[in-house]
C-alpha cells in the first residue's frame, strides 16, 4: 500500500485545508438526531451522524467545540471534501481493483481491535510489565517432545522428566543433570544454564513457571512447544534496565586455538594500556578494532537489555557503573572486547512501553492464548453451532496423502452439502470445509505428524477462519463507530487518488500551465537583499591570525588525497599498475567534483637510470593524464619534478582553490579548531552577519566565547526570483491554484442544500 494506516489520514488533507486528526476514535455519543438529514450535497443525504462523528474527532479536546463559527467553518470545509469525494465516484474510482484491495487491506487493519479479548490482553499487557521489573537467572533441563507427538513418545518423554525431578530434588546436582540428559544442544556447555533473562524473552509458559519458582528451587514440569523442562531458579534481582555502549574488538577465528585466544589478548592488552595512558578510543577503535560494523562510529552498539545480549558480554557491560568507564579485555566466543559504556536508562513508564508490549504480546506465544479465548467469545456471540455427525464424516474423509500435501477431495461424495456448523444460521457446508483442507494441506506438517492430529488442526483452523471473517463482514452492525472509521477510509482513498490526478500531479507535470501561473504571479516570488558571505568561526585568536594568513593563499594543499597519488612504475614500465589505476579514477572522479583543483606532477628515477629517462617518463605521465579526461591547464610540474629515489615512481599531489580544503587541514591538527558557513543571508537571517557594517569587506567578531571573521563577498540587490529558484513553493502555490479553480466547478456541480433547522438544533444540543 502506498501508505500506512496510522499515517493515511494525514496524507489525504494535504491541501484540502482539512485537517485530519491521528487521535483514537472516541466513542460515537448516541443522539436521537444522528439519523436526521442534515444538509444534502448534490443528491446525496448527509445525516448528523456522519458530520458530527467527523466534526468530533477533528476537534478533540477544543474547550470552544460547539461554537456555531466552529460548526460553520468545519462545515465548509466538510461540504469540500465530500464534493471531491462524490466527483470521484462519478468518475468510477471505486470501481477499480487497485482501490478494491486497497479498501480490503486497510478494512482488515481496522477490524484487529475489534478482533481481540481486550480484558484478556490488558491483563497479560500488565502481567508482562509487573515481571519486567525483574530479572531471573535460571537452568533448566529440556527432554524434547512435539505437541502432535504419538502418545507413548509424549508418555516417554513426561516419565523421563519425572525421573530426573526427582533426582534433582533427590540431591543430585542440577547442572550434572543438564549436562547428561538435557536435550537442549547448549546444555552440555553450559550445565543447563540459560543465564539473566526478563519478561517477552521466553516462551510464556517457560517464563511462567520460572517468575513462579523461588531462588534454590526446582519448578514442576512444565511444557512448551519444544518439550517437557524442569527449571531451576538460580537468582533474581531488580531489572537493570537498558545500556548503550561501544566496544573495541579482536577478532580470532570461529575454531580457535590456544594460540590464536593469545594472540587476540595481547592485542586488545595492548590497546588496553593506550586507552589507560590517556589515547582517544575513537582513534584506537578506527585503526584496530575487528568489528567492521561499529570501527568507524567509535565502536558504537544498539541499546540492549539482560537476555538480549549474549551473556559473556553482557555481564561485564553491566557492571560497568559510570558514563566513560572502560572494562577489562572481556572474552566472548567470537573475540576478546573492550567496553566502553555510554548511556544507560531505566525501563520506561507503563504508559510509555504499554504500546509496545500489546505488539509483542500478539506476536509471541501469548497471542495464541489470546486467538483460543477470543474463537470461543465468537463462537458463543455468533451463535456457532457444529453437527458432530458431520464433522466425523469429515475428518474420516483425508488419507496419508494430505500429509505429503497430495490428497484431493472425493468430489462424487454425496455428503458435500452437508452442513457441518452454522453460524448465527448461516450454513457452512461440508464441501467448504473439505475445499479448504485441500487448499490448506501443506500447511505446517512436519516429519512424524499423525494423519488424525493434522486433519484435526486443518479443521480447526477452518472454524477460526469463518468465525473471523464472519465477524469482519458484520462488525458495521455491532460498531457503529467502526462503520464510520470504514466510511472515512473508503473516501479518503478517493480523495487521495483525485487529487492527486487532478491537482498534485498536474502540477507537476503541467510545465506550461506552471510557467504561466508562475508569469501572471511572478511579483509574488522575490529576493531581498542578501549577502554573500563565507563565516569562519575559530576557537581562538591566535588560531584567527594564522586562518588569515593561510587564507591569502590561491590554492591549498589537500591532505584527504594525499594517499591516492602514489603511481608506482617498475624499471620497464610506463604505465601505471591496477592498483594505481584505481587510484586514478579517484582523482578524476574528485577532479570532476573540485573543477577548480590543480595536480602537480614529480617523477624520481632509480640509481640505474638517468635524468633523461626520468625526464621522459614525465612527459609520458603527463600524456596518459590527459588522456585519461585531466585538461593540460590542470597539470603543473612540481619545483624539482626530477628526483633520485631507490626505486622509480610518480606522485601527483592535488591542491584546490576551495576554502574548505584549508579548514579540513586547521582541524586534521586539532579537531573543530576552524567551521566553515557560506551561503547567500538576508537582513535577519544571521545574527554575524547583522552585525557587520552590511557591505563587501571582512569583519573581526567576538561572540559566544569564539571569534568569528565574517567575509562580505558581495551585497546581491533585491530582485525577482527566476522559476528555477523557487519551483517548490510555487508548484506548492499552482496546486492551490488548481485546486481552488476545480473546487468552483464542483460548487456548480454539486450544490449544498443545508437543513438550518437541524443545523441549529445541533448547535444547541452541542451547547446543552
Amino acid at each position: 500500500m502506498r501508505t500506512p494506516v496510522f499515517t493515511f489520514l494525514v496524507c489525504i488533507g494535504v491541501g484540502t485545508g482539512l485537517l485530519w486528526s491521528c487521535h483514537t476514535q472516541q466513542p460515537a455519543t448516541s443522539l436521537p438526531s444522528d439519523v436526521q438529514v442534515l444538509a444534502h450535497i448534490g443528491e446525496q443525504p448527509i445525516t448528523v451522524g456522519e458530520f458530527r462523528y467527523l466534526y468530533e474527532k477533528n476537534n478533540y479536546a477544543d474547550s470552544t467545540l460547539y461554537t456555531a463559527q466552529n460548526l460553520r467553518d468545519y462545515l465548509d470545509l466538510f461540504v469540500k471534501f465530500k464534493r471531491k469525494v462524490m466527483e470521484a465516484r462519478s468518475l468510477g474510482y471505486d470501481t477499480t481493483q487497485a482501490y478494491r484491495a486497497e479498501l480490503a487491506e486497510y478494512k482488515k487493519q481496522l477490524a484487529k481491535p475489534y478482533l481481540s479479548v481486550n480484558a484478556l490482553s490488558d491483563r497479560m499487557v500488565k502481567e508482562a510489565y509487573q515481571r519486567l521489573q525483574e530479572e531471573i537467572n535460571a537452568a533448566h533441563i529440556l527432554i524434547s517432545c512435539r505437541r502432535d507427538a504419538p502418545p507413548q513418545d509424549t508418555l516417554a518423554a513426561f516419565r523421563k522428566i519425572q525421573d530426573l525431578r526427582r533426582r534433582a530434588l533427590a540431591g543430585e546436582d542440577f547442572g550434572t543433570l543438564a549436562a547428561t540428559y538435557s536435550e537442549d544442544p547448549s546444555a552440555k556447555e553450559n550445565r543447563g544454564v540459560l543465564g539473566y533473562f526478563t519478561a517477552m524473552q521466553m516462551v510464556y509458559d517457560f517464563e511462567t513457571v520460572a517468575y513462579n519458582t523461588p531462588v534454590g528451587q526446582i519448578s514442576e514440569v512444565v511444557r512448551t512447544q519444544f518439550g517437557y523442562h524442569i527449571v531451576k531458579v538460580l537468582d533474581r534481582r531488580p531489572n537493570q534496565g537498558a545500556i548503550k555502549v561501544a566496544h573495541i574488538m579482536a577478532r580470532f577465528p570461529e575454531k580457535a586455538t590456544a594460540t590464536d585466544s593469545a594472540a587476540a589478548y595481547n592485542r586488545i592488552y595492548a590497546i588496553w594500556q593506550q586507552l589507560k595512558k590517556g589515547a582517544s578510543w575513537d582513534s584506537l577503535c578506527l585503526a584496530y578494532s575487528d568489528d567492521a560494523n561499529s570501527r568507524d562510529i567509535g565502536g558504537e552498539l544498539q541499546w540492549f537489555s539482560v537476555g538480549t545480549m549474549i551473556p559473556a558480554f553482557a555481564e561485564p557491560a553491566f557492571q560497568l557503573k559510570n558514563i566513560g568507564d572502560i572494562s577489562e579485555p572481556v572474552k566472548t566466543p567470537y573475540g576478546w572486547h573492550l567496553i566502553k559504556l555510554k548511556d544507560r536508562r531505566p525501563i520506561e513508564p507503563f504508559q510509555e512501553i504499554e504500546p509496545l508490549l500489546r505488539q509483542k504480546i500478539n506476536k509471541d506465544s501469548r497471542g495464541q492464548i489470546s486467538r483460543t479465548y477470543l474463537i470461543a467469545k465468537l463462537k458463543k456471540e455468533n451463535q456457532w453451532v457444529e453437527d458432530e455427525k458431520v464433522k466425523q464424516l469429515l475428518l474420516a474423509m483425508p488419507n496419508e496423502s494430505i500429509l505429503r500435501g497430495e490428497w484431493n477431495y472425493d468430489r462424487a461424495s454425496k455428503d458435500l452439502s452437508k452442513t457441518i456448523f452454522t453460524i448465527k444460521g448461516t450454513p457452512y457446508l461440508l464441501k467448504d470445509a473439505a475445499v479448504f483442507m485441500e487448499n490448506n494441506q501443506g500447511m505446517g506438517q512436519r516429519p512424524g505428524t499423525l494423519l488424525k492430529n493434522f486433519v484435526q488442526e486443518l479443521y480447526e483452523k477452518f472454524v477460526e477462519q469463518c468465525l473471523i471473517e464472519y465477524e469482519e463482514a458484520h462488525l458495521a452492525e455491532k460498531y457503529p463507530d467502526y462503520a464510520y472509521l470504514v466510511n472515512e477510509y473508503r473516501e479518503g482513498i478517493l480523495l487521495f487518488k483525485i487529487m492527486e490526478e487532478r491537482v498534485w500531479g498536474k502540477a507537476l507535470t503541467d510545465k506550461e500551465g506552471l510557467e504561466k501561473f508562475f508569469a501572471n504571479n511572478r511579483e509574488r516570488y522575490r529576493w531581498p537583499e542578501r549577502a554573500q558571505v563565507s563565516i569562519f568561526t575559530v576557537s581562538s585568536w591566535d588560531v584567527l591570525q594564522k586562518l588569515k594568513e593561510e587564507y591569502k593563499k590561491d590554492y591549498y594543499f589537500d591532505s584527504d588525497l594525499s594517499g591516492l597519488g602514489q603511481l608506482q612504475y617498475g624499471i620497464k614500465q610506463t604505465l601505471p599498475d591496477s592498483a594505481s589505476m584505481r587510484t586514478l579514477a579517484q582523482l578524476l572522479n574528485f577532479l570532476r567534483r573540485d573543477t577548480t583543483s590543480l595536480v602537480e606532477l614529480s617523477v624520481s628515477y632509480a640509481p640505474r637510470e638517468n635524468k633523461q629517462i626520468a625526464a621522459a617518463r614525465l612527459q609520458v605521465l603527463k600524456q596518459q593524464l590527459t588522456n585519461a579526461g585531466i585538461e593540460p591547464l590542470r597539470l603543473v610540474e612540481a619545483l624539482q619534478p626530477i628526483r633520485p629515489s631507490p626505486e622509480p615512481k610518480a606522485q601527483l599531489t592535488v591542491y584546490g582553490r576551495s576554502k574548505k580544503i584549508m579548514v579540513q587541514n586547521f582541524n586534521r591538527e586539532t579537531p573543530l579548531s576552524v567551521q566553515l558557513t557560506e551561503g547567500l543571508f538576508g537582513r535577519g537571517e544571521n545574527a554575524l552577519v547583522d552585525a557587520t557594517e552590511w557591505k563587501k569587506g571582512a569583519y573581526e567578531l567576538q561572540a559566544t566565547g569564539k571569534w568569528h571573521w565574517v567575509i562580505i563577498h558581495e551585497i546581491q540587490p533585491a530582485r525577482l526570483k527566476e522559476l528555477s529558484e523557487t519551483r517548490g513553493i510555487v508548484v506548492a502555490d499552482y496546486q492551490q491554484f488548481l485546486e481552488n479553480e476545480w473546487l468552483k466547478e464542483l460548487e456548480q456541480r454539486y450544490p449544498l442544500h443545508l437543513n438550518e433547522h437541524v443545523f441549529n438544533q445541533l448547535i444547541k444540543k452541542r451547547k446543552k
